[in-house]
């Protein structure tokens, strides 16, 4: 099986903890930090590092939780708040696979081997991590 590069989203790639009033919305279960959330960085750029892997034989994959004590209804407004962000800012990119699960949910479940690799912004999860992983602000000196 191939290697897959795993990919958090809030605090990787995406700019939800600079949304104003963030948590408060996320408490209220107003899933708009995420739909509003700004890149933290060139997205361009990223998807032509996220292409090169592809060619090299890497799979690409999202592991992204869902918000902190949340419901079914939130749960599926989140996730469909997250699918559309992806889909605006990186049209171009053939994910393999996305998890969109439970906050606090360990992310090394969905390692397929222990070769994988996540890109995370939370210590917790890099390093229960069964792979290699790295912290979210090496993602572009990492990938170039």
């Amino acid at each position: 099986m191939n290697r897959t590069v795993f990919f958090d989203m809030d605090g990787t790639f995406v700019d939800l903890y600079g949304v104003d009033n963030w948590l408060e919305q996320l408490i209220d279960h107003d899933p708009t930090p995420y739909r509003i959330a700004e890149p933290l960085l060139d997205m361009d750029r990223f998807a032509r590092s996220l292409d090169r892997l592809q060619r090299g034989g890497f799979r690409l994959g999202i592991v992204s939780w869902l918000a902190k004590n949340s419901d079914a209804d939130y749960d599926t407004a989140v996730t469909r708040e997250k699918l559309a962000w992806l889909k605006k800012h990186l049209p171009g990119v053939k994910w393999d696979e996305i998890i969109i699960t439970s906050f606090g949910n360990a992310k090394e479940q969905f390692a397929h081997t222990d070769r994988d690799i996540l890109f995370d912004d939370e210590m917790k999860n890099r390093g229960s991590w069964t792979g290699i992983a790295y912290d979210a602000g090496d993602l572009i000196g990492v990938l170039g």
